[in-house]
């Protein structure tokens, strides 16, 4: 059984969507027919509990059946810890294929075309790593950040990059969070510009016209 809330703070989406597959679909050594068990629930409903999508249980589903026995079997903890790395990893690739499409266009003078038929990227997917990592070198990446925290302040100038950088890294604001407070902040500025601009100051030479006499509407 599952307390309420399921969603805990302590783990991401990856791992509640794994406690989501095996809650729907662990077997029961009790007897059915008491009135006093519960009906275990479905992925969809175990979805629901641990506040994760149901592709996203099933996906779970398909690495408990299917998974290295060596990663099913390991304890809580170490299991966690191999998730962390296998993120670490995913958030490498995009700054790898950035990093070699860009290289490809310097030295070969080949860029998305070769990279094109070499992987199964889409072209977007490539363009916006090699775009992200051409304006972020090395030196500035944070070791810290994901690369879709960088994906979205890129846009930015590098000073405002590195403050918003900072602040998600102290605030350890996952990427959602990132794009929600950048976007609050779009709108704040922007709402201060249209403020700013909405009353003007100073004297102004007007003519006001009102002229005594009702006007009448022509028939066309």
């Amino acid at each position: 059984m599952v307390p309420r809330p399921a969603h805990r703070r302590h783990l991401d989406a990856s791992q509640r969507a794994l406690v989501a597959a095996k809650i729907a679909t662990l077997g029961h050594g009790g007897d059915r027919s008491k009135a006093s068990i519960e009906a275990l629930p479905t992925q969809r409903e175990a979805a629901d509990l641990l506040n994760v999508s149901r592709p996203s249980v099933q996906r779970a589903r398909v690495v408990l059946d299917h998974g290295v026995p060596a990663v099913r079997r390991t304890a809580a903890g170490d299991w966690a810890r191999v998730g962390d790395a296998l993120r670490m990893v995913e958030g490498s690739v995009q700054w790898w294929l950035g990093d070699w499409c860009n290289f490809g266009e310097a030295r070969y003078h080949e860029k998305y075309s070769q990279a094109l038929d070499a992987t199964d990227y889409e072209l977007g997917t490539i363009k916006n790593a090699a775009y992200v990592a051409g304006n972020f070198p090395s030196s500035r990446r944070r070791d810290d950040l994901s690369f879709g925290h960088h994906q979205n302040v890129v846009a930015l100038t590098p000073k405002q990059q590195d403050r918003w950088l900072d602040l998600a890294s102290v605030e350890r604001w996952s990427v959602q969070e990132l794009r929600a407070r950048l976007k609050k902040a779009n709108l704040v500025a922007e709402h201060g510009e249209l403020q700013a601009q909405a009353f003007p100051v100073g004297q102004f030479a007007v003519v006001h016209a009102d002229p005594p006499f009702e006007t009448v509407r022509e028939r066309p």
